[in-house]
């Protein structure tokens, strides 16, 4: 009877086989063999990587074809740019994805605005500079996120149509200068 209630314990929901859950598997190696520069590091490489994804989808007319796995690459790159800023308190970085119009409308066109709006939360507890910067962004995506739905296209003109001293407004006329 005791071997059978270590093994219902131990294998529940697997089938009658040995599972581990994916979080206690990442966190029990994490703190047994992992320092927090190797972390980082990793953090900052996924951020790098994901980034030369997504950049040649950032501008007003994207042409490069996507990968498979480009979804989930927008899905992600938010989380790394979060846990290395979290350490350097740099949030330059978020100038590229969270204050980037074409970001935005990349994340409502894949569906992803419920993750976005969470993002922009997490990223206003983590930046005590540019929290005004994300709150102004965060009303921005929640207002205008049916009509950038409708019409992609229009997004960047719904950004620099914003007040002129609108931080929205701002971060996207430098687009147009880069």
């Amino acid at each position: 009877k005791q071997w059978y209630q270590r093994r219902v314990a131990i294998t529940a929901g697997g089938g009658g086989y040995l599972r581990f859950f994916h979080d206690q598997l990442k966190y029990t190696i994490r703190d047994k063999f992992l320092d927090d520069t190797f972390s980082q590091n990793t953090h900052q490489w996924f951020c790098d990587f994901f980034m030369s994804i997504i950049q040649p989808q950032l501008c007003s007319q994207p042409q490069a074809k996507t990968p498979d796995y480009y979804e989930h690459v927008l899905n992600q790159i938010v989380h790394h740019q979060l846990e290395v800023a979290r350490v350097t308190q740099s949030f330059e970085t978020f100038k590229l994805t969270l204050r980037n119009i074409y970001f935005v409308r990349e994340r409502i066109q894949f569906n992803q605005h419920n993750n976005l709006n969470n993002e922009y939360l997490a990223a206003i507890e983590a930046a005590p500079l540019d929290k005004a910067a994300f709150k102004l962004w965060a009303k921005f995506v929640q207002l205008y996120t049916p009509a950038i739905k409708e019409f992609p296209q229009f997004a960047y003109n719904m950004a620099t149509n914003q007040a002129p001293t609108s931080v929205v407004s701002q971060d996207t006329l430098l687009l147009y200068n880069m």
